[in-house]
């Protein structure tokens, strides 16, 4: 995984995608700047990524926490172990929490690249406890 820190290159990779979620858009992306929110730019890889997304940082008062919130995803059909990989790599992010909200179209490889890698992330921090 690769934090992307030029947002044009971002946006210039993703026009490659078939399919791009409003949530994952440019419009989208400057609107929730446009509020003050911390984006940070996610990909599997610098060079013809396999999935790419963006997150932003939302402070939790309560516990004094900050959460990732992802609202969506891009990706390349036949990326299921980039989709696993990649999702397994945000678990090393210094976050309370992520939360994903995949607003894609529904696609069984996608949900069980997905399923596979929390499974993973479950078992590896239930083994760590």
């Amino acid at each position: 995984m690769v934090i992307c820190k030029d947002h044009i290159r971002f946006f210039e990779l993703q026009a490659e995608f078939d399919r791009i979620p409003f949530s994952q858009s440019e419009a989208w992306y400057n609107y929730i700047r446009s509020q003050g929110k911390e984006v940070i730019l996610f990909m599997d890889k610098l060079e013809s990524p396999a999935i790419l997304t963006w997150g932003f940082i939302e402070n939790v008062p309560v516990f004094r926490k900050k959460i990732l919130r992802i609202e969506g995803e891009c990706y390349k059909k036949e990326s299921g172990e980039a989709i696993q990989s990649f999702y397994k790599a945000l678990r090393s992010l210094d976050y309370a929490g992520i939360e994903l909200n995949s607003n894609t179209v529904s696609d069984l490889e996608f949900e069980i690249c997905l399923r596979r890698a929390v499974f993973c992330v479950r078992l590896v921090c239930s083994l760590v406890r």
